[in-house]
C-alpha cells in the first residue's frame, strides 16, 4: 500500500480477480472508508456522535431507517452494548476487511524500545584510508558486485568493536554489514586484537553451516558475536540478542528496517541497543545523520520506506561524495524533517482505521490469550508426550526445564513422523521458542505429536486389555467400551468444527447394566492394575456368552447417546451456518462485494454438512475387560 493504491489494488486482484476487479470502483470505495472510519473512531473513544455522523449512519443503514434512529437515540441515552453493536455492523460492510487483516504497531502494545548509539569516531591514520572509506560508500549506494579488497587493520571502527565487545562482558551482539568481503575482512581485522567466540553468516556458507553458526550463536555459552553480510537481515531472527551493530548504513531505507527488525521484533525481552558508530567526515556521516536526525530512523519504525529516500537520494550522495563542506547537511535535515512530517500525514489520512479495528478486538484477544496462557502452565503436555516418545523407543534427554532434546535412538516403528535422522530441540516453554528459532515448540499441534498420536491411534495396541480390581466383598465382570462417533465428510466441509470424532464411552456390568455413571475414568485409573484374564477365558460361557451379550447392550446404550451427540452437532452447524447465510443475504443489498457464488456456496455447504452429519457412523474402538473381586485363582 506504501507503493501506491495503484499496485496495492494489483496485489489484491492477483488474490481474487472476480471481486478486485474495476480500479475506479476500488477508489471510490476506499474514499467512503475515511468518512466510515470517522464515525468508528467516535464509537471507539465513547464521543458524542455529529449530525453529520448520524445523517450517514442513516444512509449507511438505508433498508431499515426506523431501526437505524433507534440505535442511534440507545447510542445517545448510553445504553450498554449499542456502540459495539454499530462498530461491529460498520466494520461489518467494510469490504475488504473480510479478506485482509493488518494490525500496526501503533495498535499493538509491548514492543520493545530501541535505543540507538551513535559513536563518532575519529578517522584512522592509515595511508589511503579516507579513500577506502569513499570506495565502500560508492560500492554500496551503487550496488556494485565487484567488491574492494577490504583491510581494516588500525581501522578505528573495529577499535571500536572490540571495546565495545569488552564493555559488553558476553552478552551477545549481532553486527550486519554490506557485503561478504566485508564480514571475512571484519573477521580478520578483530581476531588480531582480542580473542573472541566470533560466528560468521553469509551467503557463500552452506545452508547447513548457516544453520550451524546461528545454532551456535544462539547457546549460551556459544559465540559472543555474529557477523552477518547482508543475507543475514532477511528471515533470520536473532530476538534472544540485546545489541545491534551496523557496521555500514544501508542506502535503502527499507532494508535499514529489515535489519534492526532481526531483534526487533515477537520474543525480544528487554530494550534494544542498535550501535552505529561513523567516522567524522566520512560518507557514511551524511547519511547516519541524514537517517538519525532528519528521519528518526534508528529510534522509531519508519513507515513510507524508500518513499522518504527518493526526493534527497541525489543530494545525499552529492554531498557525501563530492562535497567535502558537511555544513550544508544541516539544511538537508530540515527540508528531510519536514518532508517526512507532509508524508506521515498523508499516509495516515490514507490508512484504512477500520481495517485495523476489524483485525484486533481487543475483548476476543483478551479471552484468546487467557485460554493460551492457562494452557501453557499445565504439565500434562509434557508428561503426555514424553512417555508417548519413550513407547516409541525415542531418545528424550532434558536440556534445561521444559527442554528436550529428542533423537531417534531404538525407534521401534519404520519411521517416527516429521522428526528429522539429527533429531530435533524441543521446548514447551512459548518464552523459550519465542526466542530461539533454532528450538521446535512442543505444542498439541505440533506435527510430531500429531504424527505420533495417529501412529499411536492407527495401531492395535491398545484395542483391548485385562486389569484387576482387587475387592474382597465383591464378584463382578465389568467392561469398558469406547465408540468412536465419525463423519466422513470431504475435507473442504471442515466438519469437525461440529462433529470432530467424539468418543463415546460406555460401561456394563455383568449383570448387563449400564454403570457408566459409577465407574468414571479416574476411579478405574486409582483401583486398576495390570493382570493376565487366561483363567477367566478357561470358561466359555465367559467368552462365548457373556461377553459377547456385554457388547451388545453396550453398543445399544452408545446407540442412544449417539442420536443426542448428533443433534447437538446439527443444531450448532444450522445455527452457525445459517447466520452467516443470513448475513450474507442482508451484505449484498448494500455492499457489492459480496457475490451471489459466495450464498450458495454457503447454502451448498449447509445441505452437504447436513447429510453427512446425520450421516455419521460408529465404530467399535477399544475393549477393557476387568474382573472385580477376590484373586481369580481361588475363585476359579
Amino acid at each position: 500500500e506504501q507503493l501506491g493504491l495503484e499496485s496495492h489494488f494489483a496485489r489484491l486482484r492477483l488474490l481474487d480477480p472476480d471481486r478486485y476487479s474495476d480500479l475506479e470502483s476500488f477508489i471510490s470505495e476506499s474514499q467512503n472508508y475515511q468518512d466510515i472510519a470517522g464515525i468508528a473512531d467516535r464509537l471507539v473513544s465513547n464521543e458524542p456522535l455529529t449530525e453529520n455522523c448520524k445523517k450517514l449512519i442513516e444512509q449507511i443503514f438505508s433498508e431499515d431507517v426506523e431501526s437505524t434512529k433507534s440505535r442511534i437515540s440507545d447510542i445517545e441515552k448510553g445504553v450498554v452494548g449499542t456502540r459495539e453493536k454499530l462498530l461491529d455492523d460498520l466494520l461489518d460492510q467494510h469490504g475488504i476487511g473480510r479478506v485482509m487483516f493488518r494490525n500496526t504497531r501503533m495498535r499493538m502494545e509491548n514492543f520493545p524500545i530501541r535505543k540507538p548509539v551513535l559513536e563518532k569516531l575519529n578517522p584512522s591514520r592509515r595511508e589511503g584510508s579516507a579513500e577506502m572509506l569513499e570506495q565502500e560508500f560508492s560500492c554500496m549506494i551503487s550496488k556494485d558486485s565487484d567488491q574492494p579488497e577490504y583491510n581494516y587493520d588500525n581501522d578505528t571502527r573495529i577499535n571500536h568493536l572490540a571495546s565495545t565487545l569488552l564493555k559488553l562482558d558476553g552478552q551477545k551482539l549481532v553486527l550486519i554489514c554490506s557485503s561478504k568481503e566485508k564480514v571475512e575482512a571484519i573477521d580478520q581485522s578483530l581476531r588480531k586484537q582480542i580473542s573472541v567466540k566470533i560466528a560468521l553468516f553469509h551467503e557463500e556458507l552452506t545452508m547447513i553451516q548457516r544453520d550451524r553458526n546461528a545454532a551456535w550463536f544462539a547457546e549460551e555459552n556459544g559465540a559472543d558475536l555474529l557477523i552477518c553480510s547482508e543475507i543475514g537481515s532477511e528471515g533470520r531472527n536473532f530476538q534472544f540478542a540485546h545489541h545491534l551493530m551496523l557496521f555500514d548504513v544501508p542506502f535503502d531505507l527499507e532494508l535499514l528496517e529489515q535489519r534492526i527488525g532481526r531483534l526487533d521484533r515477537i520474543g525480544q525481552t528487554t530494550d534494544i541497543n542498535v550501535h552505529i558508530p561513523y567516522v567524522e567526515g566520512s560518507p557514511q556521516e551524511v547519511l547516519v545523520k541524514w537517517c538519525s536526525e532528519g528521519l528518526d530512523a534508528f529510534k522509531h519504525n519508519l513507515v513510507g520506506g524508500n518513499q522518504y529516500l527518493a526526493p534527497f537520494k541525489d543530494e545525499i550522495v552529492k554531498l557525501a561524495l563530492e562535497s567535502k563542506d558537511h555544513s550544508k547537511l544541516d539544511n538537508l535535515i530540515e527540508n528531510t524533517k519536514a518532508y517526512k512530517k507532509d508524508l506521515s500525514e498523508k499516509l495516515e489520512k490514507g490508512r484504512d482505521h477500520l481495517l485495523e479495528l476489524n483485525s484486533f478486538k481487543a475483548d476476543i484477544a483478551s479471552d484468546l490469550v487467557g485460554k493460551i496462557s492457562t494452557s501453557d502452565k499445565e504439565t500434562r503436555l509434557d508428561d503426555f508426550v514424553l512417555d508417548l516418545f519413550d513407547h516409541y523407543g525415542l531418545n528424550v534427554e532434558g536440556i534445561d526445564k521444559q527442554m528436550y532434546q529428542v533423537s531417534l535412538g531404538d525407534l521401534r516403528t519404520d519411521a517416527f513422523p516429521a522428526l528429522p535422522a539429527e533429531g530435533l530441540m524441543m521446548t514447551s516453554s512459548r518464552a523459550q521458542a519465542l526466542g530461539r528459532e533454532d528450538i521446535s515448540f512442543l505444542s498439541w499441534d505440533h506435527p510430531i505429536v500429531i504424527g505420533a498420536m495417529d501412529l499411536l491411534i492407527g495401531s492395535e495396541e491398545g484395542n483391548s486389555s485385562f486389569a484387576i480390581w482387587d475387592d474382597p466383598k465383591k464378584r463382578s465382570l465389568i467392561l469398558e467400551i469406547v465408540f468412536v462417533l465419525e463423519s466422513l465428510a470431504p475435507n473442504h466441509l471442515h466438519v469437525d468444527r461440529f462433529l470432530p470424532p467424539t468418543p463415546i464411552r460406555i460401561v456394563v456390568d455383568s449383570g448387563l447394566k449400564n454403570k457408566t455413571a459409577e465407574y468414571k475414568v479416574s476411579l478405574l485409573a486409582e483401583k486398576l492394575r495390570p493382570g493376565r484374564p487366561a483363567t477367566l477365558f478357561e470358561n466359555p460361557q465367559v467368552t462365548n456368552v457373556l461377553i459377547p451379550k456385554m457388547i451388545d447392550v453396550g453398543q445399544g446404550i452408545a446407540e442412544s447417546a449417539v442420536s443426542k451427540v448428533i443433534q447437538l452437532a446439527m443444531k450448532q452447524m444450522s445455527t452457525t451456518l445459517g447466520n452467516d447465510i443470513e448475513r450474507l443475504v442482508a451484505l449484498k443489498k448494500i455492499n457489492d462485494n459480496v457475490t451471489a457464488e459466495e450464498i450458495e456456496t454457503a447454502q451448498t455447504h449447509l445441505v452437504d454438512l447436513t447429510k453427512y452429519i446425520q450421516g455419521s457412523r460408529m465404530r467399535l474402538d477399544s475393549l477393557r475387560l476387568i474382573w472385580r473381586g477376590p484373586d481369580l485363582d481361588s475363585v476359579m
